[in-house]
């Protein structure tokens, strides 16, 4: 069975480096295109009314593209902890020390802090602050004011 269907990595370091700087040009290319012309939207703020919590990362990275770090900050305080996962993903790559992503504990931690961020944004929430946790005109909502008259 092959093992890289749809991608062969080059089998130097020079090789996989310039594989890599293409990779993420295209990826710079797509959330630039993206957070610049609001064609995508999060599918589940778009059904149900709320935030996932990696709502705000393309605005984010779009941020950090342009070296406006505060306004990443703002957009999603993850996106410096995403940034860095990518760093040594990359790293890893182009030195042939394997892939990031067969590293559990690695996975449980970032799993841990996207759960941790989304309970404090529903906390504030409940405190009575007015995150953009709620969309009234996603799918969910909508349907749910025609079903109840308000």
């Amino acid at each position: 069975m092959n093992r890289y269907p749809f991608f062969k990595p080059a089998s130097t370091v020079r090789g996989r480096l310039g594989q890599l700087c293409l990779f993420c040009a295209a990826a710079a290319l797509a959330v630039l295109f993206f957070s610049q012309t609001g064609l995508y939207h999060c599918p589940l703020r778009w059904g149900l009314g709320i935030e996932c919590p990696g709502c705000g990362m393309t605005r984010a990275a779009a941020c950090l593209l342009r070296l406006d770090f505060a306004g990443a900050w703002r957009m999603h305080p993850l996106v410096f902890a995403a940034a860095g996962f990518l760093l040594f993903a990359a790293w890893m790559w182009v030195t042939g020390q394997g892939n990031p992503l067969r590293k559990k504990w690695l996975l449980r931690t970032f799993a841990a802090l996207f759960a941790l961020w989304w309970g404090f944004r529903i906390l504030r929430f409940l405190q009575g602050q007015q995150p953009d946790l709620l969309e009234p005109q996603a799918l969910l909502p909508r349907v749910l004011r025609l079903l109840t008259g308000r």
